[in-house]
């Protein structure tokens, strides 16, 4: 399954750039999901939270401390498995597609997860960001080969696609630190 969402989003802290926006998401997703201080019903401190109950767990079985070697490597994987099953920190790119640079982070593990999401931000003036979520999640066994598969490549093939063929109308044209070419098949307007 498929999913796109594009939203128009403040960022809390001012950038001056793309690699200045990089840092903030890269901190606004680290404070969100690593809050120390889990928040019921959000996934605020979420990952904090899964990552208490992994240890809760790990100590129940294996101990703080295990006693062999084989207990050791068992149980560090079964917490390094539930680290990317969770939301471990993610790390901004600067990505150029057509005339537009894009922060863009990836967010999951198709090897942990069944949910997998790449998201590019457009940065525009006053703080804000035009945000294109891509949003996948592999369902039944059948096709979790082909689309995992077609998964891994489509940020350069169908992702970059739908980006370069996005028509920005002349109101964001008019909100970003650089123009924006217009393009329309219909003409000027």
């Amino acid at each position: 399954m498929l999913l796109v969402f594009v939203r128009l989003k403040k960022v809390p802290q001012s950038f001056d750039g793309i690699e200045s926006l990089n840092a903030v998401i890269e901190k606004e997703y680290l404070d969100f999901y690593h809050d120390p201080v889990p928040v019921e019903r959000t996934l605020r401190g979420r990952h904090t939270e899964d990552m208490n109950h992994a240890f809760e767990y790990a100590n129940k079985v294996w101990g703080e401390f295990p006693d062999s070697k084989e207990d050791q490597k068992e149980r560090e994987e079964f917490l390094l498995d539930d680290y990317f099953r969770s939301f471990p920190p993610i790390s901004c790119e600067t990505v150029t597609i057509g005339k537009q640079t894009y922060s863009k982070y990836v967010e999951g593990d198709i090897n942990y997860k069944h949910i997998f999401q790449r998201v590019y931000n457009l940065p525009l003036k006053d703080n804000y960001m035009l945000s294109f979520l891509f949003k996948y999640r592999l369902e039944g066994n059948a096709s979790k080969k082909k689309f995992r598969k077609w998964l891994l490549s489509s940020d350069e093939t169908f992702e970059h696609k739908i980006l370069e063929t996005l028509d920005i109308s002349r109101l964001v044209d008019a909100s970003t630190e650089n123009e924006i070419a217009f393009i329309s098949n219909q003409g000027e307007q």
